[in-house]
């Protein structure tokens, strides 16, 4: 599992720089359009990316849906590296003058419109991604742990199991035990379904808990 993660961390490292890299394409009005699209959909993904991160250590890593995510991580970390190394090859953030603006806004507009295609496709595995079943089942697991702290505060709230109980009371029971009740006229109209509700009283001891 740490594996996975650790390409979800090396992915956002690489949406890191590709933002540091397009932010160096500053006050540049040919190339604004192109270098705002890429930024709202890298921002998009590192969302995505982060909420992805922040479950998949919970999730089975046997789950047979993780070889199809680190495969398409692996190729849109590809995607980052190239387009990352596309824009520091323009210069460095701090002397990127004019010449290379015209470069990135005549010669590279038509690549980061392909790069933004691969980016939104990428979108639309992350969302697929978080609504897989796989995400049901750490929800699964939360709620079951979250019962197994329901049980131990009322555990220690009260200490006594009433099946264990029930248990100790039913082995002390004697054959033919309660056919009386069986051949009651109030059970067999409970039984029949012409009275809603079957009311058993007795004295502490009297064994109502063996009836019932």
């Amino acid at each position: 599992m740490a594996e996975i993660i650790g390409i979800v961390s090396g992915v956002l490292a690489f949406v890191g720089a590709a933002q540091k890299s397009l932010n160096a394409i500053n006050d540049f009005r040919s190339a604004t359009k192109e270098r705002e699209n890429l930024l709202r959909h890298l921002s998009y993904v590192e969302v995505g990316l982060k909420k992805l991160e922040g479950v998949l250590d919970k999730v089975d890593p046997d789950d047979q849906n993780l070889d199809d995510i680190r495969r398409h991580l692996d190729d849109f970390k590809s995607t980052l590296k190239d387009l990352t190394e596309r824009l520091e090859s323009s210069g460095e953030t701090s002397r990127f003058n004019v010449r290379r603006r015209v470069k990135w806004a005549v010669k590279d507009k038509s690549l980061a419109k392909e790069d933004i295609a691969k980016i939104e496709e990428f979108e639309q595995l992350l969302t697929k991604w978080l609504a897989l079943d796989i995400w049901d089942k750490v929800r699964k697991h939360e709620e079951i742990i979250r019962d197994e702290e329901r049980q131990k505060i009322l555990d220690w709230l009260s200490p006594i199991n009433f099946f264990a109980r029930q248990d100790e009371i039913f082995s002390k029971r004697q054959a033919d035990t309660g056919t009386w009740l069986l051949e009651n006229d109030g059970f067999k109209k409970w039984k029949l379904g012409e009275e809603k509700m079957l009311w058993c009283s007795g004295i502490p001891g009297a064994g109502k808990t063996v009836l019932a």
